[in-house]
């Protein structure tokens, strides 16, 4: 997959065809996450999803983020690369 370029407001990840970026995952909320950057630093936070948001294996509601850093969205899985 092509790197996902991201604006300031951020970008949400899910099923629904409004979001930034759509993944065709049945167990992905409509609208499941949303990668922010803030002061410097990339966060992604969950946005109510039924199913969670996992970094490295952890759920978490919100993370900074590394590179290298696996995000799993449903069975979805990504590695967050600054590039």
């Amino acid at each position: 997959m092509p790197p996902v370029n991201v604006n300031v407001a951020g970008l949400v990840i899910g099923r629904d065809a409004s979001c930034g970026l759509i993944i065709g995952d049945v167990r992905a909320s409509r609208q499941h996450a949303q990668l922010l950057f803030s002061s410097g630093t990339w966060f992604i936070c969950d946005l109510g999803s039924a199913n969670g948001t996992f970094v490295n294996g952890a759920l978490v509601q919100q993370q900074a983020l590394n590179p290298g850093d696996r995000i799993q969205i449903g069975d979805t899985e990504f590695v967050f690369r600054v590039v």
